[in-house]
């Protein structure tokens, strides 16, 4: 899979030797925590790993300057410290040759970061609890996934079945990247390897690697999802083993096989990690402490803000599969700059797509049209304005040109018992066909099992729904066995003939637990859901009411709250919950369950927001207010180049964003598209007319505010529109130009012009 070249960071190991020592078993004690330095507007996540591992649970507190707030804590210098529990343990047994060439064994024990990578976690999380990391014993011997690249200073990269930097466990998901977390601070942090960022993110698969140092150059190409807590000997000393060269030419590969020899995972709250996040330059002394059975122990260090000198790449939010009825639809691409640069949006059609390729923008989020007459597959792409050396970022995604909807939902997973569960061929979803003569020799489906079983083809069928009142009513019909205890996501994809598609995620809860929890995907518009049911569940257990429940609800988003358990009329129980979601994006919700008496339960879903309802704040901009669009252009057969210009039948679908960038809120304005041979506003020029107006109403805009106003000219025999070629000053050549007209009625500089790469 995928890697950048190492860089030189043996400086940096030093610092990391600290958590190295291990200390004397002790009643409760803290490895020493050496100062960090935080790239301001960045997180670091710094292992808090304490000296009694195994024993009672205990509990950390952390503060910031002086000592008067615990839990979470801030400072008016802007330093932001935050310890994390709770979280699942990954502990990965390993056998290597050290540089003295000892066989050694060792485990690396990491936090899986649920909050900020929740699907990435769950999958490899239910992959090492489903054995596809363990060692496989057969007639010829036993087989060990490995460590078969190490590059010294640089990483560790293991995790294929093939015993190198190839393979997977058969299915691939996207990256999942937050604006939190960076590939700085403490070495230890472990991430997916993937096959690269071109055409999409979605080549993440089984392989992972430890970082060895800080390594910036890897932000946003990678998806973090946890840190090493304890076993630094271990990672170090893998990075000592000898090495030769491997058949790709590259001085990487152990002489000794490095053999993961157990893969499991644990609730665990001994541990912890501290976020530690800042704005400024500043710095602090923090005090982290632990306590547990009635005694205590703190470690300080101090925390400093420092300038960032990296410039990290923007990054796409998740695009979803889409159905386009008509052939058309308006996208919506989220993007992510964490210095608030300017930004290019566009697509790539991998597969013929009527209409521009090319579209640009410069907001945190646009909206395109889009015109597909067949049914294809997609990149979505985004870029710094002055695209980044490292290239776009891409994710790609299906359009099922003039085709409905599918709508579905997973069906509850019963909970097993003794670590196995067995479930015999059964529903595992239900979904309706969007078109109503679609069959069910027509569908095509798979189910990831979560671990390491993946089925499709055969393997599934799909059936109608005998007790579906409509005759487009289908059942996935699926079985599968289980044959350890563990927390498994479940990933159903469906697939009708005209192209439209379905994802369910779930979780089978594997084990002693009693409680079956079971969720939807949620779709809103609107970044506020209010007392909204996110997952329901029943308990085959011991009697009980709603208050003998505690639930948790991971928003997908950073945000963690409470759940409130209501009974429901059916003898189940609901979890509902509040919550803002501040950009129109898809998230992972976690939702997690527990009683007394029973283990916990956890299940996941997406939430897809549409729109927002909290003000967004974009970069500034030289003049008050900046108009920009972007469209498509559709043309006819009939197209006629003459000397003064190209004249098209046509059919123009856009938007333009108006941003107000000032500091004072402005009066209501209007919106008009012209084109202009010269590209000044001399009063000679055209308006395009939208429902037979010239001219669109601007609702007056608060201070960062900003509104999107989409217009359509539709082609047909009447509508002969000539857009007239001239060049700007710079000898651009101009297809027209955007204005906005403020209260006043001057073109004070702020109208966009127009070039052809806008279309």
């Amino acid at each position: 899979m995928d890697m950048p070249h190492p860089r030189s960071v043996a400086s940096l190991l030093a610092t990391i030797s600290l958590l190295v020592a291990s200390a004397a078993h002790a009643a409760i004690g803290i490895q020493p925590i050496p100062d960090q330095n935080i790239p301001s507007g960045k997180t670091l996540v710094v292992p808090i790993p304490a000296t009694d591992p195994g024993g009672p649970a205990r509990s950390y507190t952390v503060t910031v300057g002086p000592p008067t707030t615990s839990g979470s804590a801030t400072n008016t210098a802007g330093i932001v410290a935050t310890i994390r529990t709770g979280d699942p343990h990954l502990m990965l047994g390993v056998t290597y040759t050290d540089s003295n060439s000892v066989l050694q064994t060792g485990t690396m024990e990491f936090q899986l970061l649920r909050e900020f990578a929740p699907t990435t976690a769950q999958i490899i999380g239910g992959l090492a609890e489903g054995g596809f990391y363990s060692p496989q014993t057969t007639g010829s011997g036993t087989y060990y996934i490995t460590f078969p690249r190490v590059l010294p200073g640089f990483v560790i990269q293991g995790g294929s079945p093939t015993d190198t930097t190839t393979g997977g466990p058969g299915f691939t998901f996207e990256n999942e990247f937050s604006n939190a977390l960076v590939f700085g601070g403490t070495a230890g942090q472990l991430a997916m390897a993937n096959g690269g960022t071109d055409f999409g993110g979605g080549t993440n698969g089984s392989q992972f690697f430890v970082t060895l140092a800080p390594q910036r150059g890897l932000d946003y190409s990678y998806t973090i999802f946890g840190q090493l807590l304890r076993g630094y000997d271990a990672l170090f000393g893998i990075a000592g083993t000898a090495l030769g060269y491997n058949s790709s030419g590259e001085y990487s590969q152990p002489v000794n096989p490095v053999n993961i020899t157990s893969a499991t995972v644990s609730q665990s709250d001994a541990d912890a990690v501290l976020l530690l996040s800042a704005t400024g330059v500043c710095n602090s002394l923090i005090t982290v402490t632990a306590s547990s059975a009635g005694s205590s122990t703190v470690q300080t260090f101090t925390a400093s803000a420092v300038a960032d000198t990296t410039s990290d790449p923007p990054f796409l939010g998740p695009v979803a599969n889409r159905a386009a009825p008509n052939g058309k639809l308006k996208l919506t691409l989220t993007g992510t700059d964490l210095q608030r640069d300017l930004l290019r949006y566009g697509y790539q059609d991998l597969l013929p797509v009527t209409g521009t390729s090319i579209i640009s923008g410069i907001l945190d989020h646009v909206s395109i049209p889009l015109v597909s007459d067949t049914d294809n597959t997609i990149a979505a792409a985004l870029d710094h304005w002055n695209a980044s050396t490292r290239g776009p970022d891409f994710r790609v995604f299906q359009v099922g040109a003039g085709d409905k909807p599918i709508r579905g939902t997973l069906t509850a997973i019963p909970p097993g018992y003794n670590g196995i569960l067995v479930l015999n061929p059964y529903a595992v979803a239900v979904f309706t066909a969007g078109n109503s003569k679609d069959t069910a020799a027509g569908f095509t489906a798979s189910i990831n099992w979560g671990d390491g079983t993946y089925l499709s083809g055969s393997e599934v069928s799909i059936v109608p729904d005998a007790t579906a009142r409509t005759v487009n009513r289908f059942n996935l019909m699926a079985g599968h066995t289980y044959n350890a205890a563990g927390e498994y996501p479940v990933i159903v994809n469906i697939a009708d003939p005209g192209g439209a598609t379905l994802t369910l995620t779930g979780v089978a809860n594997v084990g002693p637990s009693t409680i079956a929890v079971s969720s939807a995907d949620i779709f809103h518009t609107g970044g506020s859901l209010k007392d909204k049911v996110v997952a329901t569940f029943g308990d085959i257990g011991a009697a009980a009411t709603a208050a003998d429940y505690s639930a948790t609800i991971d928003w997908g988003d950073g945000s963690v709250s409470p759940g409130i358990v209501k009974s429901a009329p059916d003898s189940s129980y609901k979890i509902v919950g509040s919550h803002t979601y501040r950009t129109p994006a898809t998230f992972t919700l976690s939702t997690s369950v527990s009683r007394s008496g029973a283990s916990g339960a956890a299940t996941w879903a997406a939430v897809h927001i549409a729109g927002v309802d909290a003000r967004q704040v974009f970069p500034p901009f030289p003049q008050a207010h900046l108009a920009q669009a972007w469209s498509a252009l559709v043309t006819d057969t009939n197209s006629v180049v003459t000397s003064t210009g190209t004249s098209f039948q046509l059919s123009l679908e856009g938007s333009v964003a108006i941003v107000n960038s000032g500091d004072r809120t402005s009066k209501a304005g209007s919106i008009a598209v012209y084109v202009d041979a010269s590209g000044t506003l001399d009063g000679s020029q055209t308006a395009f007319t939208s429902d037979g107006k010239t001219s669109i109403p601007v609702q007056a805009l608060h201070a960062g505010d900003y509104t999107v106003l989409y217009f359509e000219v539709k082609g047909n025999t009447d509508t002969r529109l000539k857009l007239p070629v001239g060049l700007d000053p710079a000898g651009e050549p101009i297809l027209g130009v955007v204005t906005y007209s403020d209260p006043v009625g001057d073109f004070d500089g702020s109208q966009k012009i127009i070039s052809p790469g806008d279309f």
